[in-house]
């Protein structure tokens, strides 16, 4: 964006930058997102001033010596502070000191890591959400403003009310697009800024969790005849353990793209097993007769492990498959005996079945 103004020969900028953010209003983060979960950009916050997907990537390093400390690398460029005091251990003092790797993110998008970390060659990769999101953006115009030799005198504030002239403007991919990202990847940044632009647009009023989730519903009562009035949802990323959904609901939900694809065009952008996005690496779906037969998207979180999808059979059918588990905890296995996870052993025994049975008809069934 600033490229533009660059190349219309504007050199110099007098006066202060707004960021005007009033498309939202409302809590970044819904109600009952895990606390443990905000510094990492899975759960980076829901903002209507988003920049570089809130987040940041790094690297802690271990590769010296036991009781030796970390290091860590965030490019010099990013405008975040990142410091670490966990120190390097063996799998022994691992177990018998119950430590473990832990990040603190504090308000002014500076990052603390403590604990300890298994001594390994390679840097273990690290995403940093960010906290601040008005004040990243603002470093990073700086910091762009500086790069293009454009001469900047003023101040880069909030402010959601003033007016000014356009000399440039960016836009992102088509909505399309959008979607494929987010069903594919699992991207909650996408689905929750979605959800808040459904509640400003059909609401008329700045959007925020809380609108744009009964737009949801209302949009899904009034375009398809789904009554999701008993369902609570609180976030559009399913991050919030408040979320509460029933199998049915998600069956009719799922029913309605497969019998409206030709119109939505969804069914394409969802996950197809062994092929890609989050059920390319699945291990209970990797092998035939699965891979490539089960279209679908996933949602996980601690002890829940979720599909909703279409399943290709054998003889042809199209079966809809809603898959909620919850308060899976399995144990871990020993060292020295490797063995399958239960939720690996169950998801390729169970569609496997469901691949091969003969339900006596060819449209499109259930279950």
């Amino acid at each position: 964006m600033l490229r533009k103004v660059k190349l219309q020969g504007i050199n110099r900028l007098e006066g202060n930058i707004y960021l005007d953010g009033s498309i939202f209003n409302g809590y970044e983060r819904a109600v009952g997102w895990p606390w443990d979960i905000l510094g990492v950009c899975y759960s980076a916050p829901s903002s209507s001033i988003s920049l570089e997907h809130n987040c940041v990537q790094g690297a802690i390093y271990s590769n010296k010596k036991e009781g030796q400390p970390t290091r860590v690398h965030v490019p010099s460029h990013q405008p975040i502070t990142v410091t670490t005091q966990a120190s390097i251990v063996s799998k022994a003092q691992k177990k018998a000191q119950f430590c473990d790797l832990e990040l603190h993110a504090l308000p002014d998008n500076s990052y603390q890591l403590n604990g300890c970390l298994l001594q390994r060659e390679k840097p273990l990769p690290l995403n940093f959400a960010i906290q601040d999101t008005e004040a990243f953006t603002q470093q990073v115009l700086l910091a762009e403003l500086k790069r293009l030799g454009i001469r900047f005198t003023g101040e880069i504030k909030r402010s959601d009310d003033h007016q000014g002239q356009r000399i440039a403007r960016h836009q992102s991919v088509p909505l399309p697009e959008l979607l494929e990202i987010m069903l594919k990847d699992s991207d909650n940044l996408i689905a929750d800024n979605l959800a808040k632009t459904l509640g400003h647009y059909y609401f008329k009023q700045p959007g925020n969790f809380a609108n744009g989730t009964a737009a949801i519903k209302a949009i899904l009562n009034d375009q398809a005849g789904i009554d999701l009035k008993n369902a609570v949802l609180v976030d559009g990323s399913g991050l919030s353990r408040n979320n509460r959904l029933t199998a049915e609901q998600l069956l009719y939900v799922m029913n309605y793209l497969i019998t409206h694809d030709q119109q939505l065009a969804l069914l394409a952008a969802l996950p197809v097993a062994n092929e890609s996005g989050t059920l390319r690496y699945r291990p209970s779906l990797r092998k035939l007769p699965l891979a490539g037969n089960l279209t679908a998207k996933s949602g996980s979180l601690y002890g829940a492990y979720n599909l909703a999808g279409v399943l290709k059979t054998e003889s042809g059918q199209s079966l809809i498959v809603i898959q909620l588990i919850n308060n899976y905890h399995p144990v871990k296995p020993l060292e020295d005996k490797p063995m399958t996870p239960a939720i690996t052993q169950f998801e390729k025994a169970f569609y496997e079945v469901l691949y091969h049975a003969d339900l006596g008809a060819t449209d499109t069934k259930a279950l």
